[in-house]
C-alpha cells in the first residue's frame, strides 16, 4: 500500500511541475521597448568653475564660465 501511495504521490507531483508555465515565456513580443532618452538631455548648459593657483597669500583665484551644449544627434547610439 505504501508503495502505491509514493507512486500516485511522484505521479501527481510530476504532473503539477509540468504545469503553470507561460506559454509565450521568452518570446521577442516581451521584449522590454528601449525608448530614445536623448531628448531629454538635450540643451544648454551653463558652468562656473573657480582654479586656484598657488597657496596661501601668493595664490591667484581665476573663475572660468563656460557652457556645455548637448544636441539630439539621431546618428549616434
Amino acid at each position: 500500500m505504501m508503495t502505491k501511495t509514493r507512486l500516485l504521490v511522484a505521479v501527481v507531483l510530476s504532473a503539477l511541475t509540468a504545469c503553470g508555465g507561460d506559454e509565450n515565456e521568452g518570446s521577442a513580443d516581451d521584449a522590454p521597448v528601449e525608448l530614445d532618452q536623448r531628448s531629454y538631455m538635450t540643451g544648454t548648459y551653463v558652468g562656473l568653475v573657480t582654479l586656484t593657483h598657488g597657496s596661501g597669500v601668493g595664490s591667484v583665484v581665476t573663475e572660468l564660465q563656460d557652457a556645455l551644449v548637448i544636441t539630439n544627434d539621431k546618428t549616434s547610439t
